[in-house]
């Protein structure tokens, strides 16, 4: 198997990671600063919700359809943002305690991307792929 190495900037992934931890926002603070929703309007545009296209729903009804409508919206924004925030932790768990370039299961440790360490060793006894 021919598999290629490549160089890893360890410097630029180091400084990736200073530049997200100094990225901060609070919702409150940034976006709903001290606004409260207005109940009398609707909370998504007519684009989105299609309530337009209920003709049997009185300007009411529609009005507190789109308000469902923007609630259920970001309820499942606020889903997908947890299992997103969930499966981030999930697969960088072996990098959480320092540079992730120094765990042993990193390619560069290995010499080749793409083996497995006990793959490639069997490799350097003769007995691998393709021996």
């Amino acid at each position: 198997m021919d598999v290629s190495t490549y160089p890893i900037d360890v410097d630029r992934y180091a400084k990736c990671i200073e530049v997200s931890k100094r990225v901060r926002w609070d919702i409150d603070r940034d976006v709903i600063r001290g606004r409260r929703f207005d109940f009398s309007q609707k909370f998504l545009p007519d684009g989105i919700s299609k309530v337009a296209e209920f003709d049997f729903l009185n300007d009411d009804e529609k009005r507190l359809l789109s308000q469902i409508q923007g609630r259920t919206y970001a309820n499942m924004f606020g889903f997908v943002e947890r299992f997103i925030t969930a499966k981030v932790l999930e697969i960088t768990r072996g990098h959480w305690l320092g540079n992730s370039l120094e765990g042993r299961d990193h390619p560069r440790h290995h010499g080749r991307v793409g083996v497995a360490p006990g793959e490639q060793q069997a490799d350097h006894r003769g007995t691998g792929p393709g021996r």
